[in-house]
């Protein structure tokens, strides 16, 4: 069996990030979104959220792009 290949950061153009549909739990994911934006840094991160907590995600820095 072969080891998973390993993600470069500058290899990653967009990534697509689904959050949780619950208001508390979307807001739990918050350091998960952090940690991909400094894990790569250069990539475009969406995040997919249901139209009430998407507003949690339009103002962040770790996320360009907030589609609900």
């Amino acid at each position: 069996m072969r080891a998973p290949k390993r993600l470069e950061p500058a290899g990653l153009r967009r990534l697509l990030v689904r959050v949780p549909n619950w208001v508390a739990d979307a807001l739990l994911a918050t350091p998960a979104l952090h940690a991909l934006r400094r894990a790569f840094p250069r990539a475009d991160i969406n995040v997919l959220a249901k139209p009430w907590v998407a507003p949690l995600f339009a103002a962040s820095p770790d996320c360009d792009r907030t589609i609900p």
